[in-house]
């Protein structure tokens, strides 16, 4: 962790990781702590979730298939004291990261243009009401999935002060949602921009690839003045020297033939 995030408890002990696809921050912490163990909650099967991830770290995940709708304080406690005979109190870090379908903007589709009336949401952040109705349905249940957790994180970081909260999203609809914005006025979190390209690092990432992907982060528990890494052209994940990346999460007719969609983070 960079050291304007690191606070006072000199190791993570016990990660939370809530929507957590395939085990990012698992794959991070566990590599730089070896006493760190993660909780990682997802409706992935466990075999889907920790295809990526190193089997020699398996021993220090417990995943749980769940619904974060249904997810309380108490039944992550019931959890955590099953496993390791720990409690919240030992808890570094509680990280989210929302299903992004239905709150990105990268598939260009806005309402009013040619493909607009499938576009999940209004310019405004809103459900949009003309979109076919499995779509209507995925917004729903998304938007209740993401109040739920923000709810809890807000309740966790007022009755733990020193805990590390932070919650995820592709720059895009995430910021426009009531209770995010709630939170920003509170003046206890704060809204930060990250580019992924920029953020790698070779030693827990390899060869992998990253796109730009400029993303926010809903933060508390960091120091004040923290900032994230953003790319200005200088990042390793370029086409040669050009400001191209290698990876893009959007392709058309002006993009470079040597670029790739992205399709995995």
């Amino acid at each position: 962790l960079p050291k304007t995030i690191q606070r006072f408890r000199t190791r993570p002990k016990i990660i939370i990781d809530l929507f957590a696809g395939d085990l990012s921050i698992a794959k991070y912490y566990l590599q730089k702590y070896q006493n760190c163990r993660v909780l990682a909650i997802d409706t992935r099967t466990e075999d889907e979730a920790l295809q990526t991830v190193p089997k020699h770290l398996w021993s220090r995940i417990l995943y749980k298939k769940y619904d974060v709708r249904d997810l309380t304080e108490n039944k992550l406690e019931e959890w955590l004291w099953d496993a390791w005979k720990v409690n919240m109190h030992d808890v570094y870090h509680i990280h989210a990261s929302p299903d992004c379908r239905t709150l990105s903007t990268a598939d260009g589709s806005k309402v009013g243009e040619k493909m607009g009336k499938s576009a999940y949401r209004l310019p405004d952040g809103t459900p949009n009401p003309a979109a076919p109705e499995h779509r209507r349905q995925r917004v729903e249940e998304a938007d209740e999935a993401m109040r739920t957790v923000l709810a809890m994180m807000t309740v966790l970081a007022n009755k733990y002060p020193l805990m590390l909260l932070s919650c995820e999203n592709p720059k895009g609809h995430f910021e426009q949602q009531p209770m995010v914005q709630s939170m920003i006025r509170s003046q206890q979190w704060r809204l930060l921009e990250c580019h992924y390209c920029k953020s790698s690092n070779p030693r827990y990432d390899g060869d992998s690839v990253w796109s730009m992907k400029p993303t926010h982060f809903l933060i508390k528990g960091a120091q004040r003045d923290l900032q994230l890494p953003k790319c200005d052209s200088d990042c390793r994940h370029r086409i040669g020297d050009s400001k191209r990346h290698k990876m893009s999460i959007r392709l058309d007719m002006a993009s470079d033939p040597r670029q790739v969609k992205v399709t995995g983070h």
